[in-house]
């Protein structure tokens, strides 16, 4: 008897959040190459990522607090709907936030990542997306001990600096780390080069987390800390969501739970 196919599961629906840079990227061209300057975002990066046949997520809204940003307009070719929400039209930050998670919503989305988004986000909006949120800080937790600390410059004395993708909590801090990707620091790196190479980094490892929670195979337990399911090898593989499958590889569950 044939094996019975199993019907593919949906894939989980990702809202990205930007402020906007400005810059000119360019997202259906061939052999995509991330080379962004440090004020890039990873937006290029995670819909790239979301077309591979083995995505486990799909960007379903792109949502900006300015008008006119880049990220809108490549949001747009790429078939994706795009919001602007302008948080100077807002008395409060609790009525902005109101403002987007009903915008999320009303487009059903599971899992938020913040890509070069520039505001901060009220208490109650974080409790009520707990580990749904997803960000990419220029440093490595816990060798830094503010998540939003920019990367190491190069006279720091520092050997290797990184990216930590992570869940973004009311107190974020290495017990939320879903992925690393540490680079080393050269001799002649400048902090320009050095900046780079991280936003770089940056574009490779926020894929991977979040293939890696739309899975299943990462998620964020009661405690605040990481939890990663012990059976799954690699990427979408063997996970509550296991016809997912990617060629990106997963990397090893890190000790006591991503500290």
């Amino acid at each position: 008897m044939e094996p019975r196919h199993q019907p593919r599961r949906r894939k989980v629906k990702v809202a990205v959040l930007v402020s906007g840079t400005g810059e000119s990227t360019d997202l259906l061209k061939p052999g995509l190459h991330f080379d962004q300057s440090p004020g890039g975002t990873t937006l290029p990066a995670l819909i790239a990522y979301t077309r591979e046949p083995g995505s486990c997520a799909q960007v379903v809204l792109v949502i900006s607090n300015k008008s006119g940003v880049e990220e809108l307009r490549n949001a747009a070719r790429a078939g994706i709907p795009t919001r602007v929400i302008d948080h100077k039209l807002y008395g409060s930050r609790s009525e902005f936030d109101s403002t987007i998670d009903r915008v999320l919503e009303e487009f059903a989305v599971e899992l938020v990542c913040l890509s070069g988004f520039m505001r901060v986000l009220s208490s109650p909006f974080l409790r009520k997306w707990k580990g749904k949120i997803l960000n990419a800080s220029p440093s490595l937790f816990p060798l830094i001990k503010d998540g939003n600390a920019p990367q190491e410059p190069p006279q720091s004395g520092f050997k290797v600096t990184g990216c930590t993708v992570h869940f973004v909590l009311e107190d974020s801090g290495p017990r939320a780390v879903i992925h690393r990707e540490p680079i080393p620091v050269r001799a002649e790196d400048t902090e320009q080069a050095l900046a780079e190479r991280v936003k770089e980094a940056e574009c490779r490892a926020f894929p991977v987390a979040l293939q890696l929670v739309a899975s299943g195979a990462v998620s964020l337990g009661a405690d605040g800390r990481t939890s990663w399911k012990q059976e799954s090898q690699s990427l979408g593989l063997h996970g509550e969501k296991g016809d997912c499958t990617s060629s990106l590889v997963a990397p090893e569950p890190p000790e006591h739970g991503g500290e």
